[in-house]
C-alpha cells in the first residue's frame, strides 16, 4: 500500500485548541518507548484520524486518513528517535517515522531515501515561540534576518595575506582588490519575534534551506572550501503565509500568498584610483601608489573636491587603463579643462592583491594649476 504523508501541525502541550479528551472517539497505543514519546493513534468525533506523539512536550499531529488500514487503524511499526540526520540507519523501514531531536524534525523512509516530513500552517494561523497556535487576526509580521559575513582574504598566491587580512559586516559591503582569494564564513539567524512579529516556516538563500532555532546562528556557508574570486551576492529570506484579514471584492478573508524578511551583503572586487600631488614630472609605481588619494573605484569617472597645488606641484590623475581614456575634466561644475591635462605612458601598477594592472596616468601641464577647486573626471 502506498503510504502518503501529509503535513505536520504543531501544538504546546498546554495550549491543545484541537485535540481534548471529549473529542477522542476512539484511541489505539502503536508503540511506547518512554515515558516522553508515547505514540497512539487518535480516532476523533469530526472523524479525522491523527498520529499523536508527545515529544518533550510538544504534540506533532500526523493526519493518516489516507493510508488506514481495511481495520480503521494503520499498524505503524514504531518511531525512532535519534540525535540527528547523520545518525539515522543507511537504508530505513517503510512505516517508520525517524525524529531528529537535534533539529526537532520528523522523517520517513521514501524506500531509497529519507524525505522529512514539512511543516506548515493554515491561512491565519501563526505560532508563537512556546509552539502555540493563534488565530492572527493583527496581520503579524516577521523579525529581522541578521546576516554575518566573515572573510579571510588572501593576495592572488592563496597564501600570502592581504591588507586587510580580514573583514567582517553584517550589511552594505566589503570591498578587495581583483586578485584576491577570499575565504568566506557566512552565518544568519533571525531575532526573536516582538509581540507585532511571529516566527517563520521557511527560509532560502546563500546559507541553505534550514530553518536554525529563534536567535541561533545558521549552519555557515563556506563556498564548499573553494576560493571567492568574484562579486558574490550573500542573501537570505525566511517566509511564513500572510496572516491577518484582507477585503476581496467587498468579503473580508484571510489574507493570502506569503511574507518574507530579507538581508543582504555583498563581496565586491574593484581596482583603485590614485591621485593627488607631486612635484616630479613623471611617476614610477611606488610614487603613484603613495599618491594621497587612493580609492576603490568602478570607472574612470569621478569628483574631487578641495584640490590645492603649491606652486611646484603637479596633479595626477591615475586609474587602470582598461576604463579608458578620460573624455573630459570639468572644473567646478562649469569650465572644461581636458586640454590642461597631458596623458603619459601607462604604467604597470602591482595591485594589493599582486597583480599587475595597467594605469592611466594624466597629469597637469603646470604646477601649481589649483587653489581649492572640485575637479569632475568623465
Amino acid at each position: 500500500m502506498s503510504i502518503k504523508y501529509p503535513d505536520i501541525i504543531k501544538h504546546s502541550n498546554t495550549k491543545y485548541p484541537i485535540v481534548d479528551s471529549n473529542d477522542i472517539l476512539g484511541s489505539k497505543e502503536v508503540s511506547t518507548t518512554t515515558d516522553l514519546y508515547t505514540i497512539s493513534v487518535r480516532k476523533l468525533r469530526n472523524g479525522t484520524t491523527v498520529f499523536v506523539t508527545d515529544v518533550q512536550t510538544t504534540f506533532i499531529l500526523l493526519d493518516i486518513n489516507n493510508y488506514s488500514n481495511s481495520s480503521g487503524w494503520e499498524t505503524l511499526s514504531s518511531s525512532l528517535f535519534f540525535t540527528s540526520l547523520t545518525d539515522f540507519p543507511t537504508v530505513g523501514q517503510t512505516n517508520t517515522l525517524y525524529f531528529d531531536e537535534t533539529d526537532n524534525k520528523l522523517f520517513y523512509w521514501n524506500g531509497s531515501q529519507y524525505l522529512q516530513i514539512q511543516e506548515t500552517l493554515g491561512r491565519g494561523i501563526i505560532r508563537d515561540v512556546n509552539n502555540a497556535l493563534t488565530l492572527d487576526l493583527e496581520s503579524k509580521s516577521l523579525p529581522p534576518v541578521v546576516i554575518t559575513s566573515n572573510y579571510t582574504i588572501f593576495c592572488n598566491d592563496g597564501t600570502t595575506p592581504y591588507n586587510p587580512s580580514t573583514a567582517s559586516i553584517t550589511t552594505g559591503t566589503i570591498t578587495v582588490e581583483p586578485g584576491c582569494k577570499v575565504t568566506p564564513n557566512c552565518v544568519f539567524k533571525y531575532l526573536t519575534p516582538t509581540s507585532l512579529q511571529t516566527l517563520p516556516l521557511t527560509t532560502s538563500g546563500t546559507m541553505g534551506t534550514t530553518l536554525p532555532p529563534v536567535n541561533t546562528d545558521s549552519s555557515p556557508y563556506t563556498n564548499s572550501g573553494s576560493f571567492l574570486t568574484t562579486n558574490t551576492t550573500v542573501t537570505q529570506s525566511i517566509f511564513k503565509p500572510k496572516s491577518g484579514l484582507e477585503v476581496v471584492s467587498t468579503k473580508v478573508q484571510f489574507a493570502v500568498g506569503s511574507d518574507s524578511s530579507v538581508s543582504t551583503n555583498y563581496l565586491q572586487f574593484l581596482n583603485k584610483l590614485h591621485a593627488g600631488y607631486s612635484t616630479l614630472t613623471i611617476l614610477n609605481e611606488t610614487q603613484i601608489k603613495s599618491l594621497v588619494t587612493s580609492q576603490f573605484m568602478s570607472g574612470k569617472g569621478n569628483t574631487l573636491n578641495g584640490i590645492i597645488t603649491a606652486s611646484s606641484e603637479y596633479f595626477y590623475y591615475c586609474y587602470p587603463d582598461s576604463f579608458g581614456d578620460l573624455m573630459n575634466i570639468i572644473m567646478d561644475g562649469a569650465a572644461p579643462i581636458l586640454g590642461a591635462f597631458t596623458k603619459l605612458t601607462p604604467v604597470t601598477v602591482n595591485n594589493g592583491a599582486q597583480v599587475p594592472v595597467s594605469y592611466n596616468v594624466y597629469k597637469t601641464n603646470s604646477p601649481g594649476a589649483f587653489t581649492n577647486n572640485s575637479l569632475q573626471f568623465i
